[in-house]
């Protein structure tokens, strides 16, 4: 951000959900994409409400914002969307977790060679 009037990360945070740019990137994003959304509720309700006007076509979201006030209720949202979607409930959640559920999810569909250095792994 180049603004001089910034003193904090807080203040960095609004300036940057007030500005409408972050809005047309959610509408450009590729029908089938996957959305992760570990911080910020009012970007989970935003994709939400694209969906609902068929702007937005993800085949996944994976929604863990983080807060007391919004989080919860953009949660509950997406949860009752009908959207496929990896979520926790109430105020847990944040980037790290949203990265792990999607790392988890990757490693998933990585075929794992037969080989001795993944047998016995897990055990």
């Amino acid at each position: 951000m180049d603004d001089p009037h910034i003193y904090s990360a807080s203040e960095a945070e609004n300036k940057f959900w007030q500005h409408p740019e972050w809005h047309k990137g959610l509408q450009k994003l590729t029908p089938g994409c996957i959305l992760v959304i570990g911080y910020a509720p009012s970007v989970l309700i935003s994709a939400l409400k694209l969906i609902e006007q068929q702007q937005l076509q993800p085949s996944l979201i994976v929604g863990m914002p983080i807060g007391f006030s919004h989080a919860p209720s953009a949660k509950r949202q997406l949860m009752a969307s009908g959207v496929e979607h990896i979520t926790t409930i109430g105020t847990i959640g944040g980037g790290i977790l949203a990265a792990v559920a999607l790392n988890n999810l990757m490693e998933s569909l990585i075929e794992k060679p037969d080989c001795h250095c993944y047998l016995g792994k897990g055990d």
